[in-house]
């Protein structure tokens, strides 16, 4: 059994993953970020329908664009692949021994949710944790299991992107490349004062009590003035 400091995996990737395939990854998630926000708004669509569809629109084009992005920068395979059930497609793109898949999550602390290829991908000659900074693996020169990590899917504009890789386990997820740090300017990153999309909690209705309108009140009638020799009844 091999053992390998995280530096070694970074070396690894350094070699077998090459900074035109990271810029890449980079250009694909901008332009899949920059037509999310152009298509999936009103008035194309109402806002409902927009936050349901704005993730599965963004996956798909992060994982068009990610293809074809890597295949003009000759990696060694690029494809559609589909999950154990064959009702879902996952791009894979493979440099080396350098295998990825992609994934949107919540935030940077967050992992992808569980899904059937990543755990065989992630059990199939894949590293694990030891002593905290030191990845155990199986494998001599096979291949080893990243995932690209973005996000957040709801937000307009991506806020980091990082090459990750889970121990056998599939407990953690150890982020080596911070691509948006190694590759300033690539994406767009929006600024400060541009708002989520999705992220904006409703505002609280606030019930005023039913205002008390007091009737109003009705006009004293003023007597006759009687006639001189006229007697009261």
């Amino acid at each position: 059994m091999n053992v390998l400091h995280i530096s070694d995996l970074e070396e690894i990737l350094s070699n077998e993953f090459s900074s035109e395939l990271e810029i890449a990854a980079l250009r694909a998630l901008d332009i899949a970020y920059r037509l999310t926000r152009e298509h999936v708004r009103p008035p194309f669509l109402d806002d409902p329908e927009a936050k349901d569809l704005r993730g599965h629109y963004l996956r798909a084009c992060v994982e068009t664009y990610w293809k074809r992005f890597s295949a003009e920068c000759q990696a060694d395979r690029v494809e559609s692949r589909l999950n154990r059930r064959r009702n879902y497609y996952h791009a894979w793109v493979e440099s080396g021994r350098i295998h990825l898949t992609a994934s949107a999550v919540a935030d940077q602390t967050a992992k992808p949710r569980k899904a059937d290829f990543r755990e065989t991908y992630a059990s199939d000659g894949q590293l694990s944790l030891f002593d905290g900074d030191q990845l155990e693996s199986d494998d001599n020169g096979d291949s080893i299991y990243g995932v690209l990590l973005y996000g957040p899917s709801k937000s307009l504009f991506p806020k980091f992107i990082k090459i990750a890789f889970p121990d056998a386990s599939r407990n953690r997820y150890i982020p080596i490349v911070d691509l948006l740090n190694k590759h300033p300017g690539v994406v767009d990153l929006g600024s400060p004062m541009e708002e989520e999309f999705q992220g904006e909690p409703m505002p609280d209705v606030i019930v005023t009590p039913d205002e008390e309108i007091q009737e109003p009140e009705l006009p004293g009638l003023r007597p006759i003035p009687r006639r001189v020799g006229e007697e009261g009844s």
